[in-house]
């Protein structure tokens, strides 16, 4: 009894395991970046003006977690290093020409938008793809939170 750590031994009683508390970690490294951000941006940090407030500090939160969250849904939908590494890429390039789009000295605020909801598509798709793939039984608590997850994103 001696040789084990008190975590190995709370996760026997508790039934968790290495991978669930992962998750729960990730989760909550999530929250706690979305919700510095937001309270920055409530306190009046993270805004320029530019003769309307562009909340550029947004763009960073979203930079951070969005990332995360991905990753989040890609281990629970069981999707390889490859699909994983293609979500993470396509949605830094979603935030940039969302941020692109929404400057408000930007003329070319539609071309962006445009590139940034076809690049929101094909993250859906890799995730939806993934999860129905991976999917064994859709009864189970992962698949449930992954299902969960998904429709939250």
């Amino acid at each position: 009894l001696k040789d084990r750590s008190k975590s190995d031994v709370a996760d026997e009683e508790f039934g968790t395991t290495v991978s669930s508390r992962r998750f729960r970690v990730l989760t909550s490294v999530i929250a706690l970046v979305a919700a510095t951000c937001y309270g920055l941006m409530g306190c009046g940090y993270g805004v320029t003006s530019h003769g309307q407030n562009f909340w550029w500090l947004r763009y960073v939160d979203w930079a951070i977690t969005t990332p995360l969250l991905l990753v989040d849904l890609a281990l629970l939908a069981g999707l390889d290093v490859w699909d994983t590494f293609a979500l993470v890429v396509a949605d830094m390039l979603m935030i940039a020409f969302g941020y692109a789009g929404a400057e408000p000295n930007f003329e070319y605020t539609w071309p962006h938008f445009g590139v940034g909801m076809v690049l929101f598509l094909l993250i859906m798709y890799i995730v939806v793809e993934g999860l129905l793939e991976h999917a064994n039984d859709p009864t189970t608590a992962d698949d449930k939170e992954a299902v969960v997850k998904q429709l939250l994103w």
